[in-house]
């Protein structure tokens, strides 16, 4: 029983220390590129599939992005911000 606590206050101490770091990371603009795509993908005006689409990005196009939620991310591309699908960005590393 005191294992299992010790291990939990363990476990506990490291999710908070890292977290800050991580919502750190999420809110910041970052260097992204399309992937995963066959030619482009849509940057929409809401974080939703079925919303407006108000550019096409193509393949290989480096943007702006943050993370906005666990599927969306809110972009800048050529004068426009909208919100693309996570699956379809590579993030630069950043130093």
């Amino acid at each position: 029983m005191f294992r299992k606590a010790l291990l939990y206050i363990l476990f506990m101490f490291i999710v908070v220390s890292i977290m800050p770091e991580a919502l750190a990371e999420a809110d910041e603009w970052r260097i992204a590129t399309v992937a995963h795509c066959d030619e482009w993908v849509s940057l929409r005006s809401s974080p939703d599939t079925s919303s407006e689409r108000i550019a096409r990005v193509p393949l290989g196009a480096q943007l702006e992005a943050r993370v906005y939620d666990a599927r969306f991310a809110l972009c800048r591309y050529q004068n426009n911000e909208g919100y693309i699908l996570m699956e379809y960005l590579e993030f630069a590393i950043s130093a």
